[in-house]
């Protein structure tokens, strides 16, 4: 079993290519845009969409992914139709060391002509570079409509409590699931001397570190939430 300190250090281990976004859009435009915390990353992420939010939760709840950057790059790709410039919507950074390229689009854009050439602009650089490049829709980002609501309510409580020292809760509870499951609230009543809020925070921390895992895309977040030391 990885431990909770060891964990946290090897995601620093590796160099992202790509660290800040190169281009925001203009704040004039009054569209939909949501501005979110990354405890991944340290810092404050734009996105433009709630299909690009919902996205997000995916990307920043996944512990395989130990880094990204929304926005990462401006590439001018010749076609035969012509040149296209476009810029990725997310550039990801796996444990293992491989990367990917991301494309975040609702089915219906996928049939406009100039988000046809967009992509195809994006997969020719990608074949050059040899990095794998993939689209993201609605179906595919919101398969489970329960796991977003869950990491959403999750982030959202790491994120009020993302500067708290909890590091020797995190490893006595760690400690306890490895010995055996336990509910949440199980694990807030075994610390009767704690709040109940800093144990919950820091049994998130275990499940977005990757060292805890719990059926997210089935069991309501609630006290009697399941939770298991990772493998």
């Amino acid at each position: 079993m990885t431990s909770f300190s060891s964990l946290v250090q090897n995601k620093h281990r590796l160099t992202p290519r790509y660290c800040s976004p190169v281009w925001k859009l203009p704040a004039t435009h009054f569209g939909n845009r949501w501005i979110v915390y990354s405890l991944k990353l340290g810092r404050l992420v734009v996105l433009y969409s709630s299909l690009e939010y919902d996205h997000w939760v995916l990307v920043e709840s996944d512990p395989t992914i130990v880094a990204y950057c929304e926005q990462p790059l401006r590439v001018r790709v010749r076609l035969q139709s012509g040149f296209v410039t476009t810029v990725f919507d997310i550039w990801l950074l796996y444990a293992t060391g491989e990367e990917e390229f991301r494309e975040v689009k609702y089915r219906a854009q996928l049939r406009d002509p100039r988000v046809i050439r967009q992509l195809e602009a994006q997969k020719h650089w990608c074949r050059t570079d040899q990095t794998p490049h993939k689209v993201f829709d609605e179906h595919k980002i919101r398969a489970s409509r329960l796991f977003l609501s869950n990491w959403k309510a999750i982030l959202s409580m790491l994120t009020a409590g993302h500067d708290l020292k909890l590091t020797t809760y995190c490893f006595e509870i760690l400690s306890l699931l490895e010995e055996s499951p336990r509910t949440l609230g199980q694990l807030e009543d075994l610390f009767p001397r704690v709040e109940s809020g800093l144990i919950r925070v820091a049994t998130f921390r275990l499940l977005h570190t990757g060292n805890a895992t719990a059926s997210l895309h089935q069991q309501q977040l609630n006290r009697n939430l399941l939770i298991e030391a990772r493998e």
